[in-house]
């Protein structure tokens, strides 16, 4: 039906890397930062201590950047680590029922029915099998067919 090709570059990789920590920002971090707050909240109107409060939001301040600077240092080493795919190009065919990634070094089958989520960037498609392994799909190496049919497959 559809092909393409993505080079694993570093950068694409970093971007991956991104794309899924944006992801899991939103729907963990997120979520217990506003729980931390709420709490700090409560123990403020309760016991009428300020110091609290304050606290978290310095831990706040200081956990949100740590997060991405250890993502940072994670994507390098993740990628440094891995020399079989390290700029290798992708070419990714898109079958009827199926996904096929073929390179020097694997073939890779996913049925579109497994694929686990399908995240969209501006310049990338995430085909994601599981919670932390996917496809790399640069927009700008595709026809508006097949971005159309990838945004059909979500």
């Amino acid at each position: 039906m559809y092909e393409t090709h993505t080079k694993n570059t570093y950068q694409e990789f970093k971007k991956f890397s991104n794309a899924l920590l944006a992801a899991r920002f939103f729907n963990v971090f997120v979520p217990l930062l506003a729980l931390i707050l709420v709490v700090g909240l409560a123990l403020l109107i309760i016991n009428h201590n300020v110091s609290v409060l304050i606290g978290e939001l310095i831990g706040c301040a200081i956990a949100v950047p740590m997060c991405f600077i250890m993502n940072k240092v994670r994507v390098k080493r993740v990628y440094d680590s891995n020399r079989a795919v390290r700029n290798e190009t992708y070419k990714i065919l898109f079958n009827e029922d199926a996904l096929e990634v073929k390179s020097q070094n694997f073939n890779l089958t996913i049925p579109y029915k497994d694929l686990h989520k399908i995240i969209e960037t501006k310049t990338n498609f995430y085909l994601m099998a599981a919670e932390n392994q996917g496809v790399i799909i640069i927009k700008a190496n595709c026809n508006k067919k097949l971005i159309d049919f990838i945004r059909s497959l979500s």
